[in-house]
């Protein structure tokens, strides 16, 4: 096998990252000579004055600019211009105070009517720009009183509806308290009915045990006849062999038999005691078995009897099971009362949480859009004192319009306090609602099991 030939390099030869010098080709653009300031739509140059006695660039010669969007643009190409201080006027103060009209720009010579005249155009148009502002915060404020007014109809709404669901929880309870009642009543009908079979069984089995001393009573009067009966075989037993004996021996003492003649009599008519007293005992016996028969004839009825309170304790017991059955019917539908009525709650609570983070969610968004019109009348405040230094008459008028406007303002904080409180409330007597439904419940729950057991 051959195998190609590895190039050789050396260990410091690198390659660059860099492209050759003929393959990139740089377009240069014109490069902006200066600094470049951003401006922004508010602040607009409106004029380009433009003197032809003055050939350089002066301070006096600097465009005007305002506040306003919609200034008047003349046709003039935009140059940049470094920004420099502005020139420092003299200001001569009058013995006299000067009437605030127009003949004030007419008795000035020169550029400082020039300048005058411009700054009162600037001022006009600052006037009609903060005029416009007015008019979109007062709509802006009409905006804001609808608001209100639809979170005060929303707020009523959730009231009503709380209503009518504490009305319904409350129709709810009661049913379910009839139905609580109504199954104590069976409990109770049922539980009679237990202590009377109890008491009947009570009976049968007292009954049972007073026959069964009978019987064994009986039994030991039997037991002594038995008794007396085995003496009697065994005296008879013994004088058979007596008699034996007497006759074995009679030929051999016929003589003593003789003497013994009157003992014999006593001895025969003891004989015919004893059996008179065979007959006693087997007229005895006769009544014994006669008693026996009708004790077994009792014992067959006892037995049948017995027989039927087994049949009524098992009929019993039946109808115990399907009382049992039916009570686990009726756990089993209370148990699914009370799955629905969680459900149904959860399903509110969810609704009213729900409702209450749309209404935070508003009341938040109220908060940002008051904030920010604080923080724009605010700045429109600090412009318009920076801009009014310089003018009375408009002063007084924008000083008008802001107390106004700060009046409106603390109108709209009065109404949100007023809301917010209102919401405050509302949530704590949805949060007592729902805690007394909980505490209801769990009692509910609690006598229910005390009942069960």
């Amino acid at each position: 096998m051959s195998f190609p030939r590895a190039k050789i390099q050396r260990f410091n030869d690198t390659k660059s990252c860099a492209p050759p010098p003929g393959s990139y080709d740089p377009k240069l653009e014109a490069k902006v000579k200066g600094a470049v300031i951003e401006k922004s739509e508010r602040f607009t140059e409106h004029k380009c004055l433009s003197q032809s006695s003055n050939s350089g660039e002066s301070p006096g010669n600097l465009s005007l600019t305002s506040s306003s969007g919609k200034s008047v643009s003349f046709n003039c190409l935009p140059v940049f211009r470094t920004p420099q201080l502005p020139r420092k006027h003299v200001k001569q103060m009058n013995s006299v105070p000067q009437v605030k009209s127009k003949l004030k720009f007419e008795q000035k010579t020169g550029s400082t009517r020039e300048v005058d005249a411009e700054m009162y155009d600037a001022l006009l148009v600052d006037r009609n720009n903060k005029d416009a502002t007015i008019k979109e915060n007062e709509a802006h404020i009409d905006e804001l009183y609808e608001c209100i007014r639809k979170l005060e109809q929303d707020l009523q709404q959730i009231k009503s509806e709380r209503e009518e669901l504490q009305k319904k929880n409350e129709e709810e309870i009661g049913e379910i308290l009839q139905k609580l009642e109504v199954q104590n009543k069976e409990m109770t009908a049922l539980k009679l009915e237990l202590k009377k079979s109890n008491f009947d069984l009570l009976r049968a089995k007292e009954t049972c045990n007073d026959l069964e001393k009978q019987l064994g009573e009986k039994e030991l009067s039997l037991l002594g006849c038995k008794q007396y009966k085995e003496d009697l075989v065994l005296e008879i037993k013994n004088l058979k062999e007596k008699e034996i004996e007497y006759r074995s021996n009679y030929e051999m003492n016929v003589k003593e038999l003789n003497d013994h003649y009157k003992g014999l009599e006593k001895e025969l008519a003891e004989l015919r005691v004893i059996e008179s007293l065979k007959e006693e005992l087997k007229e005895e016996m006769d009544k014994v078995k006669e008693n026996l028969a009708i004790i077994s004839d009792s014992n067959s009825d006892l037995n049948c009897k017995l027989n039927q309170k087994q049949q009524l304790i098992l009929w019993l017991q039946g109808e115990l099971s399907s009382i049992g059955l039916e009570l686990e019917e009726c756990k089993s539908e209370n148990e699914k009362m009370s799955d629905d009525f969680k459900q149904e709650r959860e399903s509110l609570i969810s609704k009213y949480e729900s409702e209450i983070e749309e209404k935070q969610k508003e009341v938040e968004d109220l908060r940002k859009i008051i904030a920010d019109e604080r923080e724009r009348n605010l700045q429109e405040v600090q412009t318009l004192q920076e801009n009014i230094m310089n003018g009375s008459v408009v002063r007084e008028n924008l000083e008008s319009n802001i107390s106004e406007k700060k009046t409106v303002l603390s109108a709209l904080n009065d109404k949100y306090t007023t809301l917010e409180t209102l919401y405050e409330e509302s949530c704590l007597q949805h949060k007592k609602a729902e805690d007394t439904l909980n505490s209801e419940l769990s009692e509910l729950r609690i006598a229910f099991e005390e009942k069960n057991e």
